[in-house]
């Protein structure tokens, strides 16, 4: 329901301003300061439930200290001298204000014939006709507002009622149209009769295979469901068997490593024994230089005591026990002697290189040939 416009009207006069047009002039107060724009005021004229927007005109004022305001409007003569017209003024937010009767400008009433104020029973009587035409003019208004109502609810009445029957048109098509494809459908119902009883005789000899088909998948079913069961002991089997093997190579890899280990110090034992044979190879070259100067010694000396031996038995044959055979005989065994000596010498390095006991030798030299053969090599 529209608000009511708290608004105090001050001045709504009429001023004709040319032939056709006439000016509507209102001033007034603010009571609610809810709106202090006037040109968000809009004048609207009614007759018989026929509303009419009117122009307003540039130039409205207001003023907000005092809440003032002033406005005009434009209507068209035919409008404003017509009978049974009221003015609404309305404002934003459905809110409206029912406006007196403009006057006349320069009258302080509606334009009507002044009274005579010298009778106060006509005064009266003139007054209480004015209140019955004014109630009279507003329900005039609200007749002519409740005809316009019925009107448009017999124009929307009218087309219900149009669109009804269209509606009944068409479900009266669709009836038929529905009753038509309700004959063919029977009439192919009956021609289908008889092949629709030799699809019972198919349709049981199908639900027969597909009860056997039923039984061949569940024996499929079964047989997969053991298959599963099977590949599922086979797979922790599989595991059991992995795990047993992830055990054993982590031992045989603690193992080789232990293995890697033995041979990182093998390796290096390796190393020092080249390092210690590095250190004694000197040593061997003069055992070595020194056997092959005692074997060209031996070799001199055997030829010497061939010598010797052939020598001696010369003499033998001569002259028996001489004193310079005897020396000579003495002289040949002290050299057989010392050959055998050499010999022994010889035997013994030749037999120490082979055994690879030269370290022994370096490290102790305690025994009596090597510490004359050091000896030896020294000279």
């Amino acid at each position: 329901m529209p608000a009511k416009l708290e608004i105090e009207i001050n001045v709504f006069e009429i001023v004709k301003a040319t032939e056709s047009t006439t000016l509507l002039r209102l001033s007034g107060r603010w009571n609610d300061r809810v709106a202090s724009d006037p040109a968000e005021l809009s004048l609207v004229a009614v007759r018989r439930g026929r509303r009419t927007p009117l122009e307003q005109l540039p130039g409205a004022s207001s003023s907000p200290a005092s809440g003032s305001f002033a406005a005009a409007y434009a209507a068209p003569v035919d409008l404003i001298s017509g009978r049974r017209l009221r003015f609404l003024l309305e404002a934003p937010g459905s809110r409206r204000l029912k406006l007196p009767d403009p006057t006349e400008r320069g009258s302080a009433r509606p334009a009507a014939a002044a009274p005579d104020r010298t009778d106060t029973a006509g005064e009266a009587l003139r007054e209480e006709l004015r209140r019955l035409a004014v109630e009279r003019g507003d329900q005039l208004d609200r007749f002519d507002s409740v005809q316009a109502d019925r009107n448009e609810l017999d124009r929307e009445l009218a087309e219900v009622r149009s669109a009804a029957i269209e509606n009944h048109r068409t479900h009266e098509r669709a009836n038929r149209a529905l009753a038509e494809e309700l004959e063919r459908a029977k009439a192919q119902i009956e021609a289908l009769t008889p092949v629709a009883e030799s699809r019972d005789l198919v349709v049981r000899k199908a639900e027969r295979r597909l009860v056997l088909l039923r039984a061949r998948v569940e024996e499929e079913r079964s047989a997969r469901i053991q298959a599963e069961e099977a590949a599922r002991r086979g797979v922790s089997e599989l595991t059991t068997e992995v795990g047993a093997a992830t055990a054993h190579a982590g031992r045989e890899s603690d193992r080789n490593a232990d293995l890697r280990r033995q041979l990182d110090q093998k390796s290096a034992e390796v190393m020092d024994l080249r390092g210690g044979a590095a250190r004694y190879e000197p040593l061997v070259a003069g055992l070595r230089s020194a056997l092959d100067h005692v074997g060209r010694e031996l070799t001199g000396l055997e030829r010497d005591a061939a010598t010797a031996r052939d020598i001696a038995a010369d003499l033998a044959r001569g002259e028996g026990d001489s004193p310079s055979l005897v020396a000579f005989r003495e002289e040949v065994a002290r050299q057989a002697a010392g050959l055998l000596e050499l010999e022994r010498d010889a035997l013994y390095l030749h037999e120490l290189m082979q055994s690879r006991e030269l370290e022994t030798i370096g490290a102790a030299g305690r025994t009596a040939p090597a510490r004359r053969w050091r000896r030896f090599l020294s000279t």
